[in-house]
């Protein structure tokens, strides 16, 4: 039997008992009530966590699964495989939440997508790869400066010596999202704590 040391692990497995197309929990001798409290609980545990919470959790998850990564990520976000793990009782505005905490973290934990390489100047990338110190400082300001109302890109980039325009294109591009939908989102879960 895998153990789930994490309430994302946890959150997984509890949402694996419910039948997809009817709703119903394969409940083991348990009630089928209780399961859906418990799913309903870890799902509102999980959206209580940070977003580094939240990254580091699925981090584990995901390094424990069989599957290989990129297509464990790549099934979630194409093919929004996470809803599964949303509870009938959700509400619409915690299934959004959880949505899109998910569309901000699986993207960042692509390997090599953020972390500069080893030895390398953390002031500059090479061409091919998909690694950008940039990035790595927007979302640490949106993260420990998220209640500054005048945080945007071009206060960010101002200090790298790049513009807010091109800087959001790097933030586009290695995210899937633009800057300000995720501060939008960092200030709402933030809010919500």
């Amino acid at each position: 039997m895998k153990v789930y040391l994490t309430t994302f692990g946890r959150l997984t497995h509890v949402s694996s008992l419910r039948d997809p197309f009817s709703g119903h929990y394969d409940s083991n001798g348990k009630s089928e009530g209780a399961l859906r409290d418990a799913h309903k609980d870890l799902f509102t545990s999980w959206l209580a966590l940070s977003l580094k919470q939240q990254k580091a959790e699925l981090e584990m998850y995901i390094s424990a699964e069989p599957v290989p990564p990129t297509l464990l990520w790549s099934g979630w976000l194409t093919q929004e495989g996470y809803r599964t793990l949303i509870p009938a009782a959700a509400s619409t505005e915690d299934t959004e939440l959880f949505a899109s905490n998910l569309r901000i973290s699986l993207p960042l934990l692509i390997p090599g997508r953020l972390a500069p390489a080893a030895g390398s100047n953390s002031n500059t990338t090479d061409k091919h790869d998909h690694s950008d110190w940039r990035v790595n400082r927007a979302l640490d300001a949106a993260e420990q400066n998220y209640g500054n109302p005048t945080l945007g890109l071009a206060l960010i980039s101002k200090p790298m010596r790049v513009s807010a325009r091109h800087l959001g294109t790097l933030f586009q591009r290695q995210t899937g999202r633009r800057f300000r939908h995720y501060l939008r989102g960092v200030r709402m879960f933030r809010a919500a704590e």
